[in-house]
């Protein structure tokens, strides 16, 4: 198993950077979808559009009930 090093602390705000711009792009996305495009199955077997977009929003805000 590999593990994760940890970042410098001059590497940490370009990776919170690229988190945002990550997020930005993720919501572009889901600002367009209908209500079936939720429902819509995502590529990760048995995860669908809202399952995905739900688990980076826990992740996002400190994977507290949303």
């Amino acid at each position: 198993m590999t593990t994760a090093s940890t970042p410098s602390p001059g590497a940490i705000p370009d990776l919170i950077e690229a988190w945002h711009e990550a997020m930005a792009d993720v919501r572009a996305v889901v600002d367009d979808l209908g209500e079936s495009g939720w429902r819509y199955p995502s590529l990760l077997p048995g995860w669908s559009v809202a399952d995905i977009v739900a688990h980076l929003i826990r992740d996002q805000v400190g994977n507290r009930p949303v």
